[in-house]
């Protein structure tokens, strides 16, 4: 994922895990991540290829719900970048590629 969204979940992870420590008997974490909407199967990826390497912030993390914000759909990302259907294709290009790249780590 990106580093930005990577150093996000990677802190979220450690919070979740710190808290567990400090208090064994609190129930695991419920987490609610907003995120832009054609952006969320990157988190969702980046999320759980970070837990499929960590035990403890997989019993520390109870569940995770995403919350999508913005554009939802190719006309409405358009319309956030003033119609420019070129910059909407590039963004969505670059997240295709992202997750092929994740799908093969």
């Amino acid at each position: 994922g990106s580093r930005v969204t990577n150093h996000n979940l990677r802190a979220l992870l450690h919070y979740a895990k710190q808290r567990r420590e400090f208090e064994p008997a609190a129930p695991p974490l419920r987490v609610a991540l907003v995120e832009e909407g054609f952006l969320v199967r990157r988190e969702a990826a980046s999320l759980a290829r970070l837990l499929a390497e960590d035990d403890a912030a997989q019993r520390a993390l109870g569940t995770v719900e995403f919350r999508p914000v913005g554009a939802r759909t190719f006309s409405q990302l358009c319309q956030a970048h003033n119609g420019r259907r070129d910059v909407a294709m590039a963004l969505v290009l670059g997240e295709l590629d992202r997750l092929e790249r994740y799908r093969h780590e």
